[in-house]
């Protein structure tokens, strides 16, 4: 087993990171404290959930996006009936050339 060049992770650490962290003292403090890098302090926190994710909120532009999506809809069909007819036009050598199908 390696040990780390800041020392082992003893149970007095993680008491304390725990302590500090519901205080609501910074990482960056706390690794001071406990002497560890704040990476090893934030890892360490995020195993043992104790930080939270953000909350997720819809951006208003999202509902403006699914209130549009009759016309996306749309418009993939068209695409699609678009596709089809180029490519039956090309295999009927009715194009000009035949490498002018639609890639979509």
């Amino acid at each position: 087993m390696t040990v780390s060049v800041y020392g082992e992770m003893t149970r007095e650490r993680n008491t304390r990171i725990w302590t500090l962290w519901q205080q609501g003292v910074p990482i960056s403090h706390i690794a001071q404290v406990v002497q560890k890098p704040p990476v090893t302090v934030y890892s360490y926190l995020l195993y043992h959930v104790g930080i939270e994710p953000k909350i997720r909120q819809w951006r208003e532009s999202f509902f403006q996006l699914k209130r549009a999506r009759p016309h996306l809809e749309e418009l993939q069909a068209a695409l699609a009936c678009l596709r089809l007819l180029t490519n039956l036009a090309s295999l009927h050598r009715l194009s000009p050339e035949r490498s002018h199908v639609m890639k979509v």
